[in-house]
Parts: structure tokens; C-alpha cells; sequence
């Protein structure tokens, strides 16, 4: 943390086994916003760590009382036994949610889940049409309570290439962003990776190499 001289550690280190290699953090701040979300700013974190056999998804958040970093449920993987890694943390209101990508059967998937104060739950389906999917980004609306979006790269038959959801807050399914389908946005003969999201006043905005 920044006191707006010095920067300060805030507590120990993040991890969950004694000795085990964690990495790959994505940050989020749970602040009060008119009303909707009370108390103190705190800090949330993902991390990807490693069992001695494969990396899982992990939350956790700062408690100011037991000044120390406390693991948020369980570990957010599908499967186990498979590699999970990249998460990207968000928070919608008071919820966090987090998108991260896993060792599929043949290629990779990305998989999203939201925190219900209790469990970590599948947020809509896992229904992203490409081929071995990795690199996810999320991002949410300014105000941080209208519109969740994901971003992904992902392989088909011509190269890697990035795409974007939103998700229906209605429906409770991703839908394709534009909505006419499921189209990638860098040119079509170049790779893409390392897509990133965020949303301003005119829209949305994405950013990635190509």
C-alpha cells in the first residue's frame, strides 16, 4: 500500500501452502459506493498456486481485523487434476468474480465464477466458441453495477485471435459482443493475445499485441 510517501507491505505473503510457488495476482478494491457497498476499502486478490502437481485458482481478502489475508471459499477449479492458471479478479457491487483459463481434454477453456458471500458459483455457462481458450480478462461498467464483460484469445482454423462476451444480467447467459456474433476484433491474418477490457464513458474499449 501507498501512505503517499512510502509503500508499505500489507501483511504476509499471499499464498495458501507454507511452500508452495505462487503467482500471476490480479487485484480488486471493494470501496463504498453511495451506499450500495459499506464499510472500509478492501482488498481483494487472485492468485494462481501450485499443489506440487498443478496450479489452482485462489481468492483472498485482507481483514484489517485479524491483519492478515484470509482465503475467500475454496479453490475455484472445475477440475482438480487439471491445470488452471491466468485468473483475472473483478468485483460487481460487493460480489467478486473471476475468470481464469484450465486444461481442458484436448485444449483450454475459460471458466468464470462469482462469490456469494458463502460458495464460489459458475456465472452463466462455459460456452465460449473457440478453440483452446486462454488469456481472460474481465472488466465491469464504471460504476461498477451495470454491464460485465469478458475478453479471451482463442484459436480457430485461420490462428489465435480475441474475442469479447457480455453477460446478460437477465438471462444469465454471455452473449457476444458486438451482438450480431461472435467476431474476432484484430485483423483476421494476424495473431492476437493479451486482451484487456475497460469501459468509459462513450463504451467500451479493448486493447491487445497483434
Amino acid at each position: 500500500t501507498f501512505n503517499g510517501t512510502l509503500w508499505q507491505q500489507l501483511g504476509g505473503e499471499i499464498r495458501v501452502g507454507k511452500n508452495q510457488d505462487a503467482d500471476y495476482a490480479s487485484l480488486a478494491m471493494l470501496v463504498a459506493d453511495g451506499g450500495r457497498v459499506t464499510g472500509p476499502a478492501v482488498p481483494l486478490v487472485a492468485f494462481q498456486e501450485t499443489d506440487g502437481f498443478s496450479n489452482k485458482i485462489y481468492v483472498k481478502q485482507w481483514s484489517e481485523m485479524a491483519n492478515d489475508w484470509l482465503k475467500l471459499g475454496d479453490q475455484l477449479d472445475i477440475d482438480l487434476s487439471k491445470e488452471a492458471q491466468h485468473p483475472s479478479l473483478r468485483l460487481f457491487g460487493a460480489l467478486p468474480f473471476v475468470a481464469w483459463q484450465e486444461e481442458g481434454n484436448t485444449n483450454g477453456d475459460i471458466y468464470v465464477k462469482s462469490f456469494d458471500g458463502t460458495t464460489w458459483d459458475m456465472l452463466g455457462n462455459d460456452d465460449y466458441k473457440t478453440q483452446d481458450s486462454s488469456e481472460p480478462f474481465i472488466a465491469t461498467t464504471r460504476d461498477g453495477f451495470t454491464i460485465r464483460a469478458l475478453v479471451w484469445q482463442g484459436r480457430d482454423g485461420d490462428g489465435q485471435h480475441v474475442y469479447a462476451k457480455v453477460f446478460d444480467e437477465t438471462n444469465g447467459g454471455w452473449s457476444p459482443l458486438p451482438p450480431t456474433g461472435l467476431e474476432p476484433f484484430n485483423t483476421p491474418v494476424k495473431a492476437a493475445e493479451n486482451p484487456e477490457m475497460t469501459f468509459g464513458v462513450f463504451g467500451a474499449y479493448v486493447a491487445f499485441v497483434e
